[in-house]
């Protein structure tokens, strides 16, 4: 497997640079016939939807129309491919930002009740998002001191060192 930079993959689907595009395509050609992948991060992923409508104007149907030939393309291993997916989804028809989804959707898989942004964009999504205000009337109160710690890490404000 080889991981692909926003640059590469952007390269690859806006074939705007003819060297590079020719370069990106050898590449993943190269590794469907040596039966390899190519590794395509959560990261990855935000910044090339930034690129694609910032940069190259690209309309948002034809990001996701892009995005869900990745996504269904078996040279591609996507990292948290189910979360992608979801955020795709989301980006199709909401308001928001791909990365704000992505951000929300992984949130909520790691066990947050809710994302609190400012984005009010975002807040039609109740089940993923809330503004700040709001964000501590969302689902049961955790007991505190039950954040998972690493050995190294700084003793929170209320533990004793």
């Amino acid at each position: 497997m080889i991981g692909l930079d926003t640059n590469v993959l952007v390269r690859y689907l806006t074939q705007d640079d003819a060297k590079q595009f020719q370069e990106a395509s050898v590449l993943l050609l190269g590794l469907e016939k040596q039966q390899r992948s190519a590794y395509l991060s959560t990261v990855t992923l935000c910044e090339t939807v930034w690129v694609l409508a910032r940069a190259y104007k690209i309309d948002r149907a034809q990001i996701v129309e892009m995005f869900v030939t990745l996504l269904d393309t078996s040279l591609f291993v996507i990292e948290d491919k189910d979360a992608v997916r979801e955020a795709v989804n989301l980006y199709r028809s909401g308001k928001g930002d791909f990365a704000d989804y992505l951000v929300g959707i992984r949130s909520r898989n790691a066990g947050s009740v809710t994302m609190a942004t400012f984005d009010t964009a975002l807040h039609a999504h109740s089940d993923l998002f809330s503004a700040p205000a709001a964000a501590l009337r969302k689902g049961k109160p955790s007991a505190r001191g039950q954040a998972v710690r690493r050995p190294g890490d700084a003793p929170g404000p209320r533990q004793q060192a």
